[in-house]
């Protein structure tokens, strides 16, 4: 059975990603092209590579305006953003940073990855991963860095209700154990694991057939695993 988290099921009702400097929390780093976080909370809370947000309430409107996010740092602390923001430090003003719009399922999922795990799907997908990863499924089979695009899944936009996957990228990754195939977990960018309320990500069922991912579940460490199609349908009014 295919189960959407908490936060994802927040994030596509539309909690949008914000944060507001409650006290030298936020600052604007012009030679970097930075806003810093010293509560680390950028990742936390939503932000993602190719995000566009606006900050308000910044030292007398310096920075008030929007933005492009390049990169979030892995840790929170920071996004790398466009056009690089002028120079304000921590005590200079309490800014809000929010994105423009809440995120369909296309934004909410961009630049994520996917685990192959042994044993059964979990109860819920904000339960803690059960059984061994066997194998992570990224774009080319590249390394995934969480906060960076690069080598990040993606999904072409919807057509007549159905996401798919982008049709350019090809998804594989090489085992790096030998198990048998049970359920697989589809993280967002922040790739949070763990037990969690607020972690974006869903999972599903792995068989040889009729399950949320079909594949062959005897996996053989080295082994380049390939997934060749994968769509989420939302279904139609009927009366």
């Amino acid at each position: 059975m295919l189960r959407f988290s908490t936060g994802l099921r927040n994030a596509l009702l539309g909690d949008i990603p914000s944060v507001t400097d409650a006290g030298s929390q936020i600052a604007f780093v012009n030679a970097t092209g930075k806003i810093t976080d010293t509560e680390s909370r950028f990742l936390s809370e939503g932000f993602r590579p190719g995000d566009v947000i606006v900050v308000s309430d910044s030292d007398s409107g310096t920075n008030d305006g929007y933005y492009s996010v390049t990169t979030v740092a892995t840790d929170g602390s920071d996004m790398v953003v466009s056009p690089a923001p002028t120079n304000e430090a921590v005590d200079a003003a309490t800014p809000t940073i929010a994105c423009v719009t809440s995120k369909g399922l296309l934004d909410v999922m961009r630049h994520g990855t996917i685990k192959i795990y042994t044993g059964s799907q979990p109860a819920t997908a904000d339960t803690a991963e059960s059984g061994s990863v066997l194998v992570q499924i990224t774009v080319d089979g590249g390394t995934f860095t969480k906060g960076t695009s690069t080598y990040g899944l993606d999904f072409d936009a919807p057509s007549s209700g159905v996401l798919s996957k982008a049709t350019a990228e090809t998804w594989k990754g090489t085992a790096s154990a030998t198990g048998t195939a049970g359920w697989f977990r589809f993280y967002d960018n922040s790739l949070t694991t763990g037990a969690s309320t607020t972690a974006i990500r869903m999972d599903g069922a792995v068989a040889a057939s009729g399950e949320e991912l079909d594949m062959s579940t005897s996996v053989t460490s080295g082994q380049v695993i390939t997934i060749d199609s994968f769509a989420l349908t939302l279904p139609a009014y009927d009366t």
